[in-house]
């Protein structure tokens, strides 16, 4: 099974913990960093922390929602975060995740909601875990409805299911398309 999610819904695990799907962009500079090199420099703080760390190539994407900005730069990553129950791990991982930004420039009371940021990372997935909390969802909320969500996590994952209904997620890529994402560069991690 690998790193994959069985068409089931459930999470491969592993003994060193849960995998846990990130979906990660950028289409602003920060501290004289490029997106793309906020991007390599983010997964290497990622993979620091996750074992059998994986990242897909990186794509360029148009806006969706918020119009008026760059084009964002959007990546998927896996690995395997040390913890035994999702549901307890998963606003600690939050946590996490959100330092990560923040060391990266990101500033959520200043933003524009799905406007321009230094860092996004979502927590797309984490083991087979529905977290729904006024802070935190998973399975991510509209990673159906986001190509550059699916390409790059189809990329890593070509099996991986909706934990809820069991639907490959290569469905929902099927429903949605392609357009607006368009491939920059291989996997250089």
């Amino acid at each position: 099974m690998g790193m994959d999610m069985a068409a089931n819904g459930q999470a491969a695990a592993r003994k060193d913990g849960l995998l846990a799907v990130l979906s990660l962009g950028s289409n602003m500079p920060y501290n004289g960093m490029e997106p793309q090199a906020i991007l390599a420099a983010a997964c290497a703080r990622l993979a620091a922390q996750l074992s059998g760390f994986r990242a897909s190539s990186v794509y360029r994407t148009e806006p969706l929602y918020y119009r008026a900005q760059d084009d964002f730069y959007n990546m998927a990553c896996c690995g395997f975060w040390a913890a035994e129950s999702a549901e307890r791990a998963a606003h600690g991982f939050l946590r996490w995740t959100q330092k990560i930004e923040a060391d990266f420039g990101r500033d959520r009371t200043r933003e524009i909601p799905k406007g321009p940021r230094t860092l996004d990372i979502d927590i797309a997935l984490l083991g087979g875990a529905v977290v729904s909390s006024p802070v935190l969802s998973i399975p991510h909320p509209r990673i159906r409805e986001r190509a550059f969500v699916l390409i790059p996590l189809l990329e890593i994952l070509p099996k991986c299911a909706d934990p809820i209904s069991g639907a490959l997620y290569k469905t929902f890529l099927d429903d949605t398309g392609t357009r607006g994402v368009e491939l920059l560069y291989g996997n250089r991690l």
